[in-house]
């Protein structure tokens, strides 16, 4: 099986993607996450194009720079990186009458 359609590859290369519209969604720049993550920009681009595989390292920094859970990264089904940066910075002050509280309301009144 060449490195192309291993499943690996093909995981990393879609980690890459998410990575890649968060960072554009966000407005950030490859070099920043780079940065961020201590290591050179060329690193972090063969990665968001599924060229490098991403450590655990990597993701869990990801994350914390895109300030995003690292689940949305590696687990990207259905999640819009652009709605989801729009959904959490519209949620700032934590409306206790969204429906993402909800739940919380309701096992605390009980």
């Amino acid at each position: 099986m060449s490195q192309q359609n291993s499943p690996t590859y093909a995981t990393d290369r879609r980690t890459g993607r998410v990575i890649a519209g968060y960072l554009k969604a966000g407005g950030h720049l490859q070099r920043e996450l780079a940065t961020h993550l201590g290591i050179d920009e060329a690193a972090v681009s063969r990665s968001t194009r599924g060229e490098r595989r991403w450590t655990l390292d990597d993701l869990l920094g990801t994350a914390e720079f895109l300030d995003v859970p690292v689940s949305y990264l590696i687990d990207p089904d259905g999640v819009d990186p652009a709605r989801m940066l729009e959904v959490r910075s519209s949620r700032c002050i934590h409306d206790p009458f969204e429906p993402a509280y909800a739940d919380v309301i309701q096992l605390t009144a009980a």
